[in-house]
């Protein structure tokens, strides 16, 4: 019998080799996809092609433009060379030993005519200083800076005031703004007159044992009551930390802050910048405009800060019979500084009304202005920022005559700048702890001295009679180091425009605050 075609379309049987209709199906869109990928390689292999040929061409036309800006180029960098040999003498050098740091020898000031001639670059602020000097710094250390309309006129106006009258003195400009400084500073203050401490004979290149100078707590209260405004005849004080000028001590001032102990430097320049325009009479006025800012108020001359967050969730309760020592209002600068001007010795009694203006700067617009007109506090690593990851922002306290901010300690390192008036601290060591009779951490105003200072209740307190301390008086272009758990207590002789900034936490001193319970 004959076999029958298996590719005779008739022959039935053959259809279990011919594709269903389902199969064709799919085989006719299988096709389709695989010539839609082709076209698609093709098309992003073409694009790849364009865009390198495109990169080529841009990139030679770039460097044959370069070249033609090459001058240019070789001057801007020859600026920026002479720029970064005039900062080596203040920066320290990482030598890549661990835990080192050593310091290139100070070099010898500019004369007076040099300053002349760089005049313009100096006048009024240093932006394009730190601009430069910023390019070297970490991507996480930002700049905040104000180049709003409001803010520039404002600048401008007052720098031109202030490079006129440099024109007509013929003095240079850092030569100006010292002398401006100093005929704020009304006083000379001396240490007491017991032999114990002398600013250069105890204060070398690194801090010796047992620095700094301590003396009875007591002692130094009775000799000058914080509730008195006006110094002592002699203008001795019980000073036991040192105070650096930044031209001379620079580098001492430096292993100072390394070495975690409080010192003050005096008259930086950008400080000095800063105390110039916030004593024009006006300025202020036009910076601040006619905005409230926050504004604590006390019915005395004493302000207990406290934490009103600490009760917010309930889970705390305030003690019995406690209320808050001062209260939170808003007020523009100018009904402030109406207030705080109040000649009335009556008016001005440790049981009269005080206020105590603040300020907070930080990178929103309606603040950032603080980081311009404070140069020295900008978020990177400088001599006044030690860790810029870890700062929070500008804090300024501006406060009447008589006002006095309770002993306390704070959780971090501190730069404390004074920019006009004059400031009393009294410090002490955190080994001094239990001796200061602090709240416990759960009250209000936790980390405070419960220790009146003013009218001490040592039958209350008697701790407080073995407590030891020093004191120094800040004026216009000092600033204080305060490293981190450091205590003080602070009277204001006269009004007076402070700023302070932290950044950053050490351990140095921990074991001491634990030990009272924080």
């Amino acid at each position: 019998m004959k076999r029958r075609s298996s590719r005779n379309p008739s022959n039935t049987r053959g259809m279990r080799y011919r594709y269903p209709a389902e199969k064709k199906k799919r085989a006719y869109f299988g096709s389709n996809n695989r010539r839609i990928a082709l076209v698609l390689i093709a098309f992003v292999v073409a694009f790849v092609i364009c865009n390198v040929t495109i990169h080529h061409v841009l990139g030679s036309n770039e460097r044959s433009s370069s070249s033609s800006r090459f001058p240019m180029q070789m001057l801007r960098r020859q600026q920026q060379q002479q720029q970064q040999q005039q900062q080596q003498q203040h920066d320290p050098v990482d030598d890549g030993q661990a835990n080192h740091v050593r310091f290139l020898p100070p070099q010898p000031p500019q004369r007076e005519e040099e300053e002349e001639i760089h005049e313009d670059k100096n006048i009024g602020s240093i932006r394009e200083d730190n601009n430069n000097n910023n390019n070297n710094n970490n991507n996480s250390d930002k700049m905040i800076r104000e180049d709003s309309l409001w803010y520039r006129s404002i600048r401008d106006k007052y720098d031109d005031l202030v490079r006129s009258s440099e024109s007509n003195n013929g003095n240079s400009h850092n030569r100006q703004r010292q002398v401006f400084a100093q005929s704020m500073r009304k006083r000379a203050y001396q240490p007491i007159e017991d032999g114990s401490f002398d600013n250069d004979g105890d204060c070398p290149f690194h801090p010796a044992s047992g620095y700094p100078k301590a003396w009875n707590t007591m002692e130094i209260i009775q000799h000058w009551n914080p509730d008195d405004t006006t110094p002592p005849q002699s203008n001795q004080i019980y000073q036991g930390i040192c105070v650096f000028d930044y031209e001379k001590d620079y580098q001492k001032a430096m292993n100072y802050r390394n070495a975690e102990v409080p010192f003050v430097l005096r008259d930086h320049p950008q400080v000095l910048d800063t105390v110039r325009r916030w004593n024009q009479p006006g300025y202020l006025s036009e910076l601040l405009r006619n905005e409230p800012y926050q504004t604590e108020h006390s019915t005395n001359n004493h302000f207990m800060y406290w934490n009103k967050n600490r009760y917010k969730d309930g889970k705390q309760k305030a003690p019995k019979g406690w209320n808050p020592p001062i209260e939170n209002i808003r007020m523009t600068f100018d009904e402030w500084q109406e207030r705080a001007n109040v000649q009335d010795p009556e008016k001005l009694g440790v049981d009269r009304e005080h206020w105590y203006f603040r300020l907070k700067g930080t990178d929103h617009p309606k603040s950032r202005f603080l980081y311009e007109e404070l140069m020295f506090f900008q978020p990177v690593e400088s001599f006044f920022t030690v860790v810029p990851r870890e700062t929070r922002g500008i804090n300024c306290r501006f406060g009447m005559k008589g006002v006095i901010a309770e002993n306390h300690f704070d959780g971090s390192r501190n730069w404390v700048a004074l920019l006009g008036g004059e400031r009393r601290y009294i410090l002490s060591h955190p080994n001094q702890c239990q001796n200061l009779a602090l709240y416990p951490k759960e009250h209000p105003s936790g980390r405070h001295s419960a220790v009146d200072w003013s009218n001490p209740d040592v039958n209350l307190y008697p701790q407080f009679r073995s407590a030891k301390s020093n004191e120094i008086v800040l004026q216009a272009g000092d600033a204080l180091y305060l490293p981190t758990q450091w205590f003080h207590y602070i009277i204001s002789l006269e009004t007076n425009y402070q700023c302070n900034a932290r950044s950053g936490v050490t351990f140095e001193y921990k074991d001491f605050i634990h030990d009272c319970g924080f």
